[in-house]
């Protein structure tokens, strides 16, 4: 009698969806504090479920860097919410706009990296570029990306 109750409640759960397993979500704070605030802006994580850790990240280079880091970074999260909750990291790319957005980190990132690719690819008579206001300076530096790859594209 008491086995058909429990096989009879069990199912009863199941068909109702309660005894689905519960997705938990790692505190945003705890992810920032272990990878660093640069990260963090570039990838999220989304759900834990069943021990594995799905984390949205902004484009394929900085996947393949977290990939790189997926044990130290699993090792780190563990130790820092005190056990061994996370048995695998899964990492996959962000749609435009599914990572919230930091408006003051994320200028300052592109700033530098505006100032990095003067630094690199304007030659030294043009970087005088740099006193162009922010959104000049931004369409000018794609522009010609824009043409280094169609450069380069035609020379392969």
């Amino acid at each position: 009698m008491r086995d058909n109750m429990r096989a009879l409640l069990d199912q009863a759960l199941k068909q109702s969806g309660i005894a689905a397993p519960i997705k938990k979500q790692l505190p945003k704070q705890i992810w920032e504090a272990v990878v660093g605030r640069e990260i963090a802006t570039r990838a999220t994580p989304t759900v834990l479920q069943a021990g594995v850790l799905h984390v949205l990240v902004q484009d394929h280079r900085w996947r393949d860097q977290l990939d790189a880091m997926r044990t130290e970074l699993k090792k780190r999260l563990n130790a820092r919410l005190g056990k061994e909750m996370i048995h695998e990291i899964r990492f996959g790319l962000a749609h435009a706009g599914a990572l919230p957005a930091r408006p003051g980190v994320v200028a300052k990132a592109l700033a530098l990296e505006t100032q990095e690719i003067l630094a690199r690819e304007v030659p030294v008579h043009l970087r005088g570029a740099a006193a162009l206001s922010p959104e000049l300076r931004e369409a000018f530096l794609r522009a010609g990306h824009a043409a280094h790859r169609a450069a380069t594209e035609c020379r392969a």
